[in-house]
């Protein structure tokens, strides 16, 4: 699943996937999600899926891929993670659809986004 936040990164980002997932996965049940074994992609499945992207030039942190809109691979990348995002995060890390992110994006001046893969052992 991939999580996508508009103007967030870091420890307020993970919670707010975390949450989003024990809620919405596993209702609320913390065991099943460890037994499945749950946890963040290092290097995102679209990385293979997009090989023309250069994804080594963005930040990442073990976490999270984060790209900033000064990047001139912004809007590609921007187009990929929303024809493949789950879940849309704010900058108050309050969940909002795809239109309310994308017009966030697109009026802002200068932001960044961060995308989490996460998904279960394989």
């Amino acid at each position: 699943m991939y999580f996508i936040g508009f103007n967030i990164e870091g420890d307020p980002f993970y919670a707010a996937v975390d949450n989003w997932l024990l809620e919405n996965e596993f209702g609320g049940d913390e065991d099943q999600k460890e037994e499945e074994g749950w946890g963040y992609m290092w290097d995102m499945y679209l990385e293979s899926e997009f090989d023309e992207i250069p994804w080594n030039e963005f930040e990442k942190t073990g976490m999270e891929t984060i790209i900033k809109s000064s990047n001139e691979h912004f809007e590609k990348v921007l187009e990929i993670a929303m024809s493949h995002g789950d879940t849309y995060f704010d900058e108050n890390c309050k969940v909002v659809d795809e239109n309310v992110f994308i017009d966030k994006v697109k009026s802002s001046s200068n932001c960044k986004i961060s995308i989490c893969d996460v998904r279960p052992d394989d």
